[in-house]
C-alpha cells in the first residue's frame, strides 16, 4: 500500500488531515458471502483507510462506510497494478467511487484509499507521467547488449520484453580467417556498421596477422561513436562518422566523399 500510494503521488497522512493509517482486507475467503470486517467502525477514525483486495466487494465496502457516518465527499482513490508498468489510478469522492470503478479500466490487483489526506494528492503521478509509460517494447538485441538499452527504456517508463534474435558466434579457423583477410590492404575503405562487427573484425584480424601495420592504408568509416571507439582503442584513425548514426546516412556520406 505504501509503495502504491507513493507511485501514484497519494499522501496517506497529514498533520491536519489524518494522522493515522489503517490497513484492511476487502476480500477474504472466497466461500464467504459477506465481509467479516466491519468497515462501518472505521468510518470515523479520522485517518486514511488502505483497503487491499477490495475491488470485488467495493460496493459493499462503500455502503458500510456510509452507514458508519463517512460523508459522500470523502476523498478516495484506487491504484491498480501499483508500481508496475501497467499501473493505473483514479481519484474521486467516496460517493462516486463505485460507479467510476465500474466504468474505468482499473482491474485487480488494486488498493482502495479513503481519507482526507488522499484529497491532497497531486493530479500528476511522476511514475505514470514518464514519456514511455504504458508502452511495451521488445528488444531484439543480443543478450550481452540488452542491459543498457533495457535500463534506459525502463527509466522512461516502458515495459521491456527481451527477445534476442541475434547470436554472435566466433570462429577459430585460422585458414578461413586468412582467406577472408587476403588482400585486405588493397581496399580503399573498410566500413563498420556495428560495434559487434568492429569488435569481431579486430579479433579475427589478430588471428590472421600479428602486426597492426598489416591493416594497410585503408580509410575507416563507422556508423557511430560506439563503433568508432573500438577502432580507436587500437590507435586507428576513424575518418568518417555520419551525423545521424544509421547505415543509410553512412552510405550517403561515403558517396559524397
Amino acid at each position: 500500500a505504501l509503495a502504491c500510494a507513493a507511485y501514484a503521488c497519494i499522501p496517506l497522512s497529514h498533520g491536519d488531515n489524518g494522522s493515522s493509517i489503517s490497513f484492511l482486507t476487502g476480500h477474504e475467503d472466497v466461500t464467504k458471502e459477506s465481509l467479516r470486517t466491519d468497515f462501518a467502525k472505521f468510518a470515523d477514525t479520522g485517518g486514511t483507510l488502505c483497503i487491499y483486495m477490495g475491488m470485488s466487494k467495493i460496493e459493499e465496502i462503500v455502503t458500510s462506510l456510509l452507514q458508519g457516518g463517512m460523508p459522500l465527499d470523502k476523498p478516495a482513490a484506487i491504484v491498480s497494478n501499483g508500481t508496475l508498468p501497467i499501473q493505473r489510478h483514479l481519484r474521486c469522492n467516496l460517493g462516486d467511487i463505485v460507479q467510476m470503478s465500474q466504468t474505468s479500466d482499473l482491474v485487480a490487483p488494486a488498493i482502495i484509499f479513503v481519507g482526507n489526506a488522499v484529497g491532497l494528492s497531486f493530479r500528476k503521478s511522476w511514475f505514470e507521467d514518464r514519456p514511455l509509460f504504458g508502452r511495451r517494447i521488445v528488444v531484439t538485441r543480443s543478450t550481452s547488449q540488452n542491459s543498457k538499452m533495457k535500463s534506459k527504456l525502463e527509466e522512461l517508463g516502458a515495459e521491456v520484453l527481451e527477445l534476442p534474435l541475434i547470436e554472435i558466434l566466433p570462429t577459430e579457423d585460422r585458414t578461413l580467417v586468412a582467406e577472408a583477410f587476403a588482400g585486405i590492404a588493397t581496399y580503399e575503405w573498410v566500413i563498420f556498421t556495428s560495434a559487434n562487427g568492429a569488435r569481431e573484425f579486430m579479433r579475427l584480424f589478430f588471428l590472421a596477422y600479428e602486426d597492426i601495420r598489416s591493416f594497410g592504408p585503408m580509410r575507416i568509416a563507422c556508423v557511430g561513436e560506439a563503433t568508432a571507439a573500438i577502432l580507436r582503442a587500437y590507435n586507428l584513425e576513424v575518418e568518417l562518422i555520419p551525423k545521424v548514426s544509421t547505415a543509410e546516412n553512412l552510405a550517403q556520406e561515403l558517396v559524397a566523399t
